[in-house]
Protein backbone atom coordinates (compact mmCIF):
# COMPACT_ATOMS: atom_id res chain seq x y z
CA UNK A 1 0.00 0.00 0.00
CA UNK A 2 1.38 3.39 -0.95
CA UNK A 3 0.71 6.43 1.22
CA UNK A 4 1.72 10.06 0.79
CA UNK A 5 3.38 11.24 3.98
CA UNK A 6 4.43 14.80 4.68
CA UNK A 7 4.63 14.75 8.47
CA UNK A 8 7.11 12.51 10.35
CA UNK A 9 4.45 11.72 12.97
CA UNK A 10 2.18 10.43 10.19
CA UNK A 11 5.10 8.38 8.86
CA UNK A 12 5.62 6.75 12.27
CA UNK A 13 1.92 5.94 12.46
CA UNK A 14 1.99 4.35 9.00
CA UNK A 15 5.03 2.28 9.94
CA UNK A 16 3.30 0.99 13.06
CA UNK A 17 0.48 -0.21 10.81
CA UNK A 18 3.12 -2.01 8.69
CA UNK A 19 2.06 -0.17 5.55
CA UNK A 20 4.42 0.25 2.64
CA UNK A 21 5.66 3.80 2.91
CA UNK A 22 7.19 5.79 0.10
CA UNK A 23 8.53 9.29 0.44
CA UNK A 24 6.97 11.08 -2.49
CA UNK A 25 8.68 14.20 -3.69
CA UNK A 26 6.27 16.63 -5.27
CA UNK A 27 3.86 19.28 -4.26
CA UNK A 28 2.03 22.05 -5.98
CA UNK A 29 3.27 25.59 -5.40
CA UNK A 30 2.14 26.97 -2.05
CA UNK A 31 0.78 30.54 -1.92
CA UNK A 32 3.21 33.05 -0.34
CA UNK A 33 1.01 33.57 2.76
CA UNK A 34 0.95 29.83 3.51
CA UNK A 35 4.73 29.55 3.03
CA UNK A 36 5.26 32.36 5.54
CA UNK A 37 2.99 30.66 8.09
CA UNK A 38 4.91 27.36 7.69
CA UNK A 39 8.28 28.87 8.58
CA UNK A 40 9.58 27.99 12.02
CA UNK A 41 7.88 24.69 12.43
CA UNK A 42 4.31 23.88 11.56
CA UNK A 43 3.53 20.18 11.75
CA UNK A 44 7.15 19.14 11.27
CA UNK A 45 7.97 20.44 14.75
CA UNK A 46 10.55 22.96 13.57
CA UNK A 47 12.83 20.37 12.00
CA UNK A 48 13.55 22.51 8.95
CA UNK A 49 13.74 21.11 5.45
CA UNK A 50 16.79 18.89 5.94
CA UNK A 51 15.53 17.59 9.30
CA UNK A 52 12.10 16.82 7.84
CA UNK A 53 13.72 15.05 4.88
CA UNK A 54 15.88 12.95 7.21
CA UNK A 55 12.90 12.06 9.43
CA UNK A 56 10.70 10.99 6.52
CA UNK A 57 13.55 9.19 4.75
CA UNK A 58 14.34 7.25 7.93
CA UNK A 59 10.82 5.83 7.92
CA UNK A 60 10.32 5.51 4.14
CA UNK A 61 10.93 2.35 2.16
CA UNK A 62 11.82 4.31 -1.00
CA UNK A 63 11.87 7.75 -2.61
CA UNK A 64 9.82 8.57 -5.71
CA UNK A 65 10.12 11.91 -7.49
CA UNK A 66 7.13 12.95 -9.57
CA UNK A 67 7.25 15.96 -11.92
CA UNK A 68 7.47 19.11 -9.82
CA UNK A 69 9.19 22.41 -9.29
CA UNK A 70 12.50 23.54 -7.87
CA UNK A 71 11.82 22.02 -4.44
CA UNK A 72 11.23 18.59 -5.96
CA UNK A 73 14.44 18.89 -7.99
CA UNK A 74 16.43 19.99 -4.93
CA UNK A 75 15.10 17.15 -2.80
CA UNK A 76 15.69 14.38 -5.36
CA UNK A 77 19.25 15.58 -5.99
CA UNK A 78 19.82 15.64 -2.23
CA UNK A 79 18.47 12.09 -1.89
CA UNK A 80 20.82 10.96 -4.70
CA UNK A 81 23.75 12.68 -3.00
CA UNK A 82 22.91 11.11 0.36
CA UNK A 83 22.72 7.70 -1.31
CA UNK A 84 26.06 8.30 -3.04
CA UNK A 85 27.61 9.26 0.31
CA UNK A 86 26.18 6.19 2.05
CA UNK A 87 23.71 8.07 4.26
CA UNK A 88 20.96 5.78 2.94
CA UNK A 89 20.61 2.97 0.43
CA UNK A 90 16.90 3.13 -0.30
CA UNK A 91 15.53 2.85 -3.84
CA UNK A 92 15.12 6.15 -5.70
CA UNK A 93 12.78 6.34 -8.67
CA UNK A 94 12.23 9.21 -11.09
CA UNK A 95 8.60 9.12 -12.27
CA UNK A 96 9.47 10.35 -15.75
CA UNK A 97 5.86 10.86 -16.76
CA UNK A 98 5.67 12.36 -20.25
CA UNK A 99 9.47 12.63 -20.32
CA UNK A 100 9.44 15.36 -17.67
CA UNK A 101 12.85 14.42 -16.24
CA UNK A 102 14.51 13.76 -19.63
CA UNK A 103 16.58 17.01 -19.52
CA UNK A 104 17.78 16.30 -15.96
CA UNK A 105 18.63 12.68 -16.81
CA UNK A 106 20.49 13.92 -19.91
CA UNK A 107 22.48 16.27 -17.66
CA UNK A 108 23.44 13.28 -15.50
CA UNK A 109 24.83 11.66 -18.68
CA UNK A 110 26.77 14.85 -19.49
CA UNK A 111 28.28 14.81 -15.98
CA UNK A 112 29.34 11.18 -16.47
CA UNK A 113 30.79 11.78 -19.97
CA UNK A 114 32.65 14.83 -18.67
CA UNK A 115 34.14 12.92 -15.75
CA UNK A 116 32.27 14.80 -13.00
CA UNK A 117 30.30 11.70 -12.07
CA UNK A 118 31.12 8.01 -12.37
CA UNK A 119 29.32 5.60 -14.74
CA UNK A 120 28.67 3.27 -11.79
CA UNK A 121 26.63 6.06 -10.12
CA UNK A 122 23.78 5.10 -12.46
CA UNK A 123 22.95 2.36 -9.92
CA UNK A 124 21.76 5.09 -7.53
CA UNK A 125 18.38 5.52 -9.24
CA UNK A 126 15.81 3.99 -11.57
CA UNK A 127 13.56 5.68 -14.11
CA UNK A 128 9.89 4.79 -14.58
CA UNK A 129 7.96 5.98 -17.60
CA UNK A 130 4.53 5.43 -16.02
CA UNK A 131 2.97 4.77 -12.64
CA UNK A 132 2.72 0.99 -13.17
CA UNK A 133 6.46 0.89 -13.81
CA UNK A 134 7.09 2.67 -10.50
CA UNK A 135 5.41 -0.13 -8.57
CA UNK A 136 7.21 -2.76 -10.65
CA UNK A 137 10.59 -1.13 -9.93
CA UNK A 138 9.84 -0.87 -6.21
CA UNK A 139 8.53 -4.41 -5.85
CA UNK A 140 11.41 -6.26 -4.27
CA UNK A 141 13.90 -3.43 -4.86
CA UNK A 142 16.90 -3.93 -2.59
CA UNK A 143 17.96 -1.48 0.06
CA UNK A 144 21.68 -1.08 -0.53
CA UNK A 145 23.95 -1.07 2.48
CA UNK A 146 27.51 0.20 2.54
CA UNK A 147 29.87 2.58 4.22
CA UNK A 148 30.41 6.00 2.66
CA UNK A 149 32.63 5.60 -0.40
CA UNK A 150 32.09 1.84 -0.50
CA UNK A 151 30.54 1.74 -3.97
CA UNK A 152 33.51 3.40 -5.65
Amino acid sequence: MQERVEDPADARSARRKEQFLVSILNSKPVPRQQRASRKGGGRSGGLGTSGRERAVLHLAAAVVAFPGGFGTMEEIIEMLTWKQLGIHGKPIVFANIGGYFDPLLAQFDVAIRSGYARPEDRILFAVAENTKSILTLLDGAPVLSRNAGGWA
